[in-house]
């Protein structure tokens, strides 16, 4: 995951940051386990993260928040965190559009070429942690009072295609990179050092 965060604008800001206390962190920080968990910085000494399912545990279950405790906002703690990712706008890779969830992909000459890799996107009906993501983004930066439960339903479309309109962007309501790139840009915008 942190590989393909580096390759979107991420950069990594771990030597910038108290892992202990959470000094140097800023809204929008990417806190990484890479193995077992990721949250994000919301400022205020606030960490955002889908955390258990209603039945005490990681898989399964109902999508969305059943008990109120599955996504939670709680203060910043050491998980502990392998990295610190900050989107800085730089993305090293430009990427087209296409519709696989594939982690591996293989490139075509063309690509490997031009540096394009193909990315996933996320649309109505795409579930899971990319949306979760996307739901709080747009929260965060555009007050649209989504639930957040990883479910691309019709609230969430109906905001991102209002967000896309407000960016001068084509209101397609699919979050692929360039969209994923404004929010990430509008986030950034908006954080402070607490």
């Amino acid at each position: 995951m942190k590989n393909v965060f580096l390759k979107c604008g991420f950069k990594d800001v771990s030597k910038e940051v108290n892992f202990s206390t959470g000094s140097g962190l800023i809204r929008g920080d990417v806190l990484l386990n890479e193995v077992h968990h990721v949250a994000m910085y919301i400022g205020n000494g606030k960490e955002v993260e889908a955390s258990i399912n209603e039945r005490g545990g990681a898989t399964g279950g109902t999508p969305g928040d059943q008990t109120g405790e599955e996504v939670l906002i709680k203060n910043y703690r050491n998980y502990p965190w392998d990295c610190i990712l900050r989107y800085v706008g730089n993305a090293t890779t430009v990427a087209k559009q296409t519709n696989t969830t594939t982690q591996s992909v293989t490139k075509t000459k063309a690509q490997v070429k031009t540096g394009e890799i193909p990315v996933a996107y996320i649309k109505k009906g795409s579930t899971g942690v990319g949306v979760t993501l996307l739901q709080m983004a747009l929260n965060l930066i555009g007050n649209y009072d989504l639930e957040v439960d990883g479910e691309f339903g019709p609230k969430t479309h109906v905001a991102l295609k209002s967000y896309q309109r407000k960016k001068g962007r084509k209101d397609n309501g699919i979050c692929g990179l360039p969209t994923f790139k404004n929010l990430m840009k509008d986030i950034n915008a908006a954080t402070y050092k607490d």
